[in-house]
């Protein structure tokens, strides 16, 4: 039972550095998406729109096993999360993230605010 205590509190501060669906926009709207391709390699799919705007998806799946202990059994956890980068004119308008809170913290987590 303490383990549980110990991962619930590691996870809680985990979750309370993610970085905000809001900084990513911050930080990306009205750079080249070309700069972030650049920076992320080649998205999953990208859907090109009649109008000339783009929307470019980058994914994230991950389950993990954890055994708690002989009483709880082994736990499954299946962590998930769709980024949504919107551009027109090779600008990007809007960016979206779709998932669970442990699918989408560690797509943040790869799709980093550094530029380098």
């Amino acid at each position: 039972m303490c383990m549980k205590k110990i991962y619930l509190l590691s996870f809680l501060f985990i979750v309370s550095c993610a970085t905000t669906t809001e900084e990513y926009n911050d930080y990306w709207v009205g750079e080249s998406i070309n700069d972030f391709i650049y920076k992320y390699g080649v998205p999953k799919d990208t859907i090109k729109l009649d109008d000339g705007r783009s929307v470019l998806k980058y994914e994230y799946a991950k389950t993990l096993s954890q055994t708690w202990g002989e009483e709880d059994g082994e736990q499954t956890y299946n962590y998930w999360c769709i980024a949504s980068i919107f551009a027109e004119d090779d600008l990007i308008t809007r960016i979206d993230f779709k998932g669970n809170l442990g699918g989408c913290n560690n797509l943040k987590g790869i799709l980093d605010l550094k530029v380098d």
